[in-house]
């Protein structure tokens, strides 16, 4: 089974908090279970709330020691930003795509961020990183934090300043109040994008500048 964002990229239950509720005898078993993830709320706002229930998989992340990030739940593997000037730096950014029809993804994320990572050797061997869609990049904002609204895998607040390896497992970025492009329009000319300070969706016009983190793997094969 290919990788599902916001879920689990195996059948079954591993990483849960919670159990899940029997089936009943009268109920088709079913072939595989999809949990969503957690949303890192960890405080409880009284009975049934996020806090107190914690529901979903639990977030599992390995830094790779090659510049990414691999999300064991989802599959899907992640740039890593730096605080420097060069290509992964956390406060690079760049347009979407045109405002005029056909309204196409082919702004700075792509001619100058997406071919930079796919040029020969490209970022840590793979010459396949892509911009997420909304989904996926909605899988990594944590609701329990702000400024910013991620776990410490991809910003770690004592290694991060003035950081410019991100091969080392100190240097993870996120950019300070930076709102971050996904591949996913909303309607012709606008796009979704995540502002990770507080962690909350929007849209914007694609002919605007924002950050941008990459990531590959997850796509399943087209029906």
């Amino acid at each position: 089974m290919g990788s599902l964002a916001l879920g689990l990229s195996a059948c079954g239950n591993e990483g849960a908090h919670t159990k899940p509720s029997p089936t009943p005898a009268s109920s088709p078993t079913p072939t595989c279970v999809v949990r969503l993830l957690d949303t890192g709320q960890t405080m409880s706002y009284g009975s049934g709330s996020d806090g107190d229930l914690r529901g979903g998989a639990a977030v599992s992340y390995t830094d790779n020691g090659d510049g990414t990030i691999t999300d064991n739940r989802t599959g899907l593997m992640w740039e890593k930003k730096d605080d420097s000037t060069g290509i992964h730096g956390r406060e690079n950014l760049y347009t979407w795509g045109v405002m005029a029809p056909p309204f196409t993804m082919n702004g700075t994320i792509v001619t100058t961020f997406l071919h930079t990572l796919n040029s020969v050797p490209c970022l840590a061997g793979y010459c396949d990183w892509r911009i997420p869609n909304v989904r996926e990049l909605q899988s990594i904002v944590r609701y329990g934090t702000a400024y910013p609204s991620i776990s410490e895998m991809f910003h770690n607040p004592d290694g991060c300043a003035g950081c410019s390896n991100t091969t080392l497992a100190s240097c993870s970025c996120t950019g300070s109040g930076d709102n971050y492009w996904s591949s996913t329009t909303f309607a012709d000319n606008t796009a979704w994008f995540i502002n990770f300070d507080m962690g909350f969706t929007y849209l914007g016009n694609k002919d605007l500048t924002f950050a941008v983190r990459a990531v590959r793997g997850g796509r399943a094969p087209r029906r």
